[in-house]
């Protein structure tokens, strides 16, 4: 008998599987995130100033109790959007639009850090306390050397606290502009962001740097570095969503499309 070459197959008719979250993102380059970073701020000169100062309403917000995750969340927002040249005032309290998912991260990852710095000057304080190192001619060395070993502990913590920073660096651009759930938040980002977990760490420290570099020259120069390091911020999530065109900064090219998609299929990995 002649086989029906019409006939449909068994697997055609199941369903294409969904696509994965690591197929909605894309990898991560280092030095792309630099030269973005670098280029968006000097173009937008302006706007940078404007975020600068009405940044420091949003930390002062950030000061009154559950309102502080909801107020740093905009920050992730407004950095993605200025390396985007669609920045506006109102992205710092974009987190108040999320309120309740921002919120419940925010605390997750605010214990988180607290836990570890604690950690960090527990060996400080236990060294410090009268009588921790016994009298004698030796008591004056033994004193510098388990300050030196506690100080030890408290940069390790700090450098922990960096790498979670990087670890988490998607998460509020995660339940804002994707509208995740918060621990669907946390767990998405920590997957991500894994195989890129070590430059993650080296651009945390970088632009926390830049942003404290800027207090000095009485703080002046927070006019610039503050929103130099809100767009190194910007360049990692930018890419990670996928939104890198990959051309070159320099080239005055419009801005991106808001609602621009990414491949299913695109690149991710190390």
């Amino acid at each position: 008998m002649q086989d029906d070459v019409y006939s449909t197959s068994p697997g055609a008719l199941k369903p294409a599987a969904a696509p994965s979250d690591s197929d909605r993102f894309a990898p991560l380059e280092l030095g792309r995130c630099f030269d973005l970073a670098w280029h968006r701020t000097t173009e937008q000169l302006s706007v940078g100033v404007w975020l600068t100062l009405m940044g420091v309403l949003a930390l002062c917000l950030a000061a009154i109790p559950l309102l502080g995750p909801v107020a740093l969340a905009g920050f992730s927002i407004a950095g993605l959007r200025f390396v985007q040249r669609r920045a506006q005032v109102s992205d710092l309290f974009a987190g108040f639009s999320r309120f309740l998912p921002v919120l419940v991260a925010g605390v997750f990852m605010g214990f988180s850090y607290l836990a570890l710095l604690l950690a960090g000057y527990v060996p400080i304080f236990l060294a410090t306390r009268p009588g921790m190192v016994g009298g004698g001619s030796g008591a004056f060395a033994a004193t510098l050397v388990l300050l030196s070993l506690s100080y030890g502990f408290l940069l390790i913590a700090l450098a922990a606290v960096y790498w979670l920073h990087g670890r988490w660096i998607l998460v509020y651009a995660l339940i804002i502009e994707r509208h995740y759930g918060a621990f669907r938040a946390l767990q998405t980002s920590w997957r991500i962001t894994q195989p890129y977990q070590w430059r993650l760490l080296f651009l945390s420290f970088v632009g926390f740097t830049t942003a404290v570099a800027g207090t000095y020259l009485c703080g002046v120069g927070l006019l610039f570095t503050f929103p130099l390091s809100l767009a190194i911020q910007g360049a990692v999530v930018h890419q990670f969503f996928g939104a890198d065109d990959g051309k070159p900064t320099s080239d005055g090219a419009a801005p991106e499309a808001t609602g621009r998609t990414v491949p299913e299929a695109g690149p991710y990995g190390s």
